[in-house]
């Protein structure tokens, strides 16, 4: 057995393309040594056919029908506080996915299966389902058979509104260009702003490091908590005995590593897909940046629309509010809307090696300190976080 495709390895995405196009079962996706989801080929059952480089978007890039001369960028929100304030930003998402399930539809999304503590690709039929594909993963999400499920439930005439990464949109692109044009109409793609995919394997040892300290299983994660703020978010922790861990985004561990670019998967430091044209027909993402007067803790949302069946949509969504801004504005603070390009942190390797080597506290205390420049931040916002959170 050969790992990839006929790519070079530090290319694949990870995107299930391959998985989903194989009719022959010839390919597994397994973990890597980093925590990367990678396809392994069983050369004994492949016939070479040729299917799964077809729908590698890495390979062949298949961008959406009817795009616009320029998108269209507006911050944006949910009309519904309720809906605001349990999103990663503004709940732009949510109020999309509605429209689409009360026209008969389905939305595909990624959701925590805290059995595994993994993230996976779901459909969810029903409002009352939706919540669990709401907020940020950070972590890729295992889309097992979804392409062939949304191109499944495309040809009963329902529409489809499938969410993912820009490399996971571009994925099921390659399955819609071989659609009838009339069942192609029926799904609308929405990627979202990324930054990067962090590794499995570190995801995984951190939360068996917060589990021992809370000696406790974890029953549910939410990497966008607004407890302070929007923009002073944090991770929260649940656990099965009732305790919960709570820190800002810049002093949780994790997070520091993710922001400081540590752990990302190979490919994501040059994404072909984080950038204009976008991949999608909607992309949304948080509005950093956002002009003052627009401003608000509760969260605001870049809202990009690409192609004129994204614009359709749209018209149809009535809960939201929008106010346009220009496309440079909207990228200024969030340079992965149209710059695919980010450094490798220079001390990816050696935290792997001490992580392998020693574990995550050990790893952590070397190199998941916070950074100079938030030292102020972590002291102002620590009298806050003590009183709404107790050890």
């Amino acid at each position: 057995m050969k790992p990839s495709i006929d790519i070079v390895k530090w290319r694949c995405a990870g995107c299930y393309g391959c998985f989903n196009a194989c009719k022959d079962d010839a390919i597994e996706m397994m973990l890597n040594d980093e925590g990367f989801i990678e396809p392994i080929v069983n050369r004994e059952v492949c016939r070479e056919c040729g299917l799964c480089q077809e729908h590698c978007p890495m390979i062949k890039a298949v961008y959406p029908e009817q795009q616009l001369e320029k998108p269209k960028a507006f911050a944006a929100w949910s009309k519904d506080d309720e809906i605001r304030v349990q999103s990663s930003s503004g709940g732009v998402f949510t109020e999309i996915a509605r429209v689409v399930l009360n026209e008969g539809g389905a939305v595909f999304g990624a959701c925590f299966d805290y059995s595994s503590l993994t993230v996976k690709h779901t459909l969810v039929d029903n409002f009352e389902t939706l919540e669990i594909l709401r907020g940020s993963k950070y972590i890729q999400s295992r889309v097992g058979d979804a392409y062939e499920n949304v191109t499944r439930v495309a040809k009963q005439g329902k529409p489809i509104l499938f969410s993912g990464t820009p490399c996971q949109v571009a994925a099921l692109n390659t399955f819609l260009e071989k659609m009838d044009a009339r069942v192609r109409s029926n799904v609308f793609t929405c990627d979202v702003i990324c930054h990067g995919v962090a590794s499995e394997t570190v995801f995984k040892s951190y939360l068996h490091h917060i589990s021992e300290l809370k000696r406790s299983k974890v029953v549910k994660i939410s990497f966008r908590d607004k407890s302070i703020s929007w923009r002073e978010y944090g991770i929260k922790i649940t656990f099965s005995n009732g305790k919960e861990y709570f820190r800002p985004h810049w002093e949780d561990p994790f997070m520091v590593g993710y922001l400081k670019n540590i752990y990302l998967r190979l490919s994501c430091y040059d994404c072909p897909f984080a950038k204009i044209p976008r991949i999608s027909d909607i992309t949304i993402g948080d509005f950093w940046g956002v002009p003052e007067e627009l401003d608000d803790p509760r969260g605001v949302s870049v809202l990009i629309v690409n192609t004129t069946k994204g614009e359709k949509l749209l018209d149809r969504v009535s809960n939201i509010e929008k106010v346009p801004i220009s496309i440079e504005q909207v990228s200024l603070h969030n340079p992965r809307i149209a710059n695919g390009r980010l450094r490798i942190n220079p001390d990816r390797s050696k935290f792997y090696e001490l992580l392998k080597a020693k574990g995550f506290q050990a790893a952590a205390n070397k190199y998941l300190k916070p950074t100079p420049e938030h030292q102020k931040a972590i002291l102002k916002a620590k009298l806050i976080v003590s009183r709404m959170f107790r050890k």
